[in-house]
């Protein structure tokens, strides 16, 4: 494997510098050159090429550039982590999420905790006791060198425990006063008047799910006795822009799970048919949960690959006409399936790296997100519970737990990314390649294979687009990366 990727685009050739992170464009004969090395690893071998190719590549070689040698990976390092520890000891995360009650008021047929996934919980009647969920806040707020507070509220439905959700607003209120930010993901459902107007005088930051039109949203967003909820949710969603349109515009944001079979040409055309209410910042798409499941074999059908692809490739036309244009009205789904990873590739710092380098993805467990599950008990975040915890409410973070996740990650990592070119970057959670509490070999490697393909082709559409117009990112440049 090469600390490098060439591609090319209907006009130029490139390579991709991963020693400097950056894209360099260059003659077809130096990516000959390049490919001639990996082709002829034998003593004495040379590859049939123009000199001066060679001669390019040499002088790339001399500014630290085309590495040949693999780095040493540490997400981790050990003689940094103590500064790391001390620092999430004393800020706490950056956002506190409560699993307010395990119970919902629908039944979906491709959720998490839907009992198709046996890794995973199904739902249940257990609830966060109120003393619990006040002890969690308490001890977040009292991280006196934090400026700035998020707390969450997660399901099951949060918002079954509208009573318990006050109270804690309340409480973090009087505590911290404006300095606390809140966030809910619901089903839509429950949300009447008097839901709304509480979300609005709170300033929630409030995403609901809603998988698209009627049909679509329909197929699978179920109640327990089979009706459909589109209806109820899209009237929840009128009533809140109907209320308060700032609100609505700034703080309200749609979550599509793309669940077989996908019809993209039908999703576009529902977004697109409602501008008031879509735009390009207020929808995002998520695939179906990765983790093994039986969840496939109560969907309704299998997404057919041509269509798909034909779907895709058309995604990708209004994408890049958008960005051709400088387009400050953006059609709601090109931007939600494809943006989100230009951020990061256009705001890349362009420098060498050291021979000991952190890889991206993985967070100082608790850092970025505290979870706490319905019995106090701490976990790095909703999609990991319940691996690995962490510490609890009692006890708060349990540092030798924080260390030992860090640890095996750092192990299981350490011999596949020092060789690859996309280590830069890559973004790898523990959640993208483990099975329950197991790290998992054959999703690492089917993982990082699909890694390699997208940002391949995601290099190819960046540069392609910079060609056309070379400010086309330049709005991904005030886009802040969490």
């Amino acid at each position: 494997m090469s600390l490098w990727c060439a591609f090319a685009t209907e006009r130029q050739n490139y390579v991709y510098d991963t020693s400097s992170n950056r894209i360099l464009a260059v003659e077809p004969s130096v990516i000959g050159v390049l490919h001639g090395e990996q082709a002829h690893q034998a003593p004495g071998e040379r590859c049939e090429t123009d000199q001066a190719a060679r001669e390019a590549v040499a002088a790339a070689r001399s500014e630290g550039l085309l590495r040949q040698l693999p780095y040493q990976i540490r997400s981790f390092p050990r003689d940094e982590m103590h500064g790391q520890i001390a620092g999430l000891l004393a800020h706490g995360p950056d956002q506190l999420v409560l699993n307010v009650t395990e119970a919902c008021n629908l039944r979906c047929a491709y959720c998490t905790y839907s009992g198709a996934y046996p890794h995973h919980r199904s739902h249940s009647k257990r609830q966060m006791p109120t003393a619990v969920a006040h002890a969690a806040v308490t001890w977040y707020l009292n991280h006196p060198r934090r400026q700035q507070f998020t707390i969450g509220f997660y399901g099951g439905e949060p918002l079954l425990r509208l009573p318990l959700l006050r109270a804690l607003v309340a409480q973090a209120r009087a505590s911290v006063g404006e300095r606390v930010h809140f966030s809910v993901t619901t089903n839509g459902t429950l949300i009447d008047e008097d839901a709304a107007r509480f979300l609005i005088e709170a300033d929630f930051g409030l995403t609901i799910s809603l998988d698209g039109p009627e049909a679509i949203h329909d197929r699978y967003r179920r109640t327990g006795d089979g009706r459909g909820t589109f209806g109820t949710v899209w009237r929840a969603v009128n009533l809140l822009r109907r209320l308060d349109e700032r609100y609505f515009r700034e703080r309200v944001q749609f979550n599509v799970v793309l669940a077989p079979p996908v019809d993209l040409d039908a999703l576009d055309a529902f977004f697109a048919a409602h501008p008031d209410i879509f735009r390009g910042s207020n929808v995002m798409t998520a695939p179906l949960n990765p983790q093994p499941s039986t969840v496939a074999g109560r969907l309704t059908g299998e997404t057919d690959p041509s269509l798909a692809q034909a779907q895709r490739t058309q995604l990708w036309q209004h994408f890049e006409d958008d960005l051709a244009a400088g387009a400050r009205e953006r059609r709601a789904l090109p931007w939600a399936q494809l943006s989100r990873d230009f951020v990061p590739l256009h705001q890349r710092e362009m420098s060498s790296l050291p021979e000991t380098i952190p890889t991206h993805g993985q967070c100082l467990p608790g850092a970025r997100k505290c979870f706490v599950d319905t019995d106090g008990t701490f976990f790095m975040c909703e999609r990991v519970a319940p691996a690995w915890p962490i510490g609890s409410v009692e006890e708060g973070f349990a540092v030798d737990r924080i260390l030992a996740v860090v640890d095996a990650y750092d192990r299981f990592f350490a011999a596949h990314c020092g060789s690859c070119w996309a280590v830069r970057l890559c973004a790898k959670c523990v959640n993208s390649v483990r099975i329950s509490d197991a790290l998992d070999p054959t999703r690492r490697q089917a993982f990082c294979d699909n890694q390699r393909r997208y940002w391949r082709g995601l290099l190819t559409r960046y540069c392609g687009a910079r060609e056309q117009r070379d400010d086309a990112f330049a709005w991904a440049q005030e886009v802040e990366i969490r």
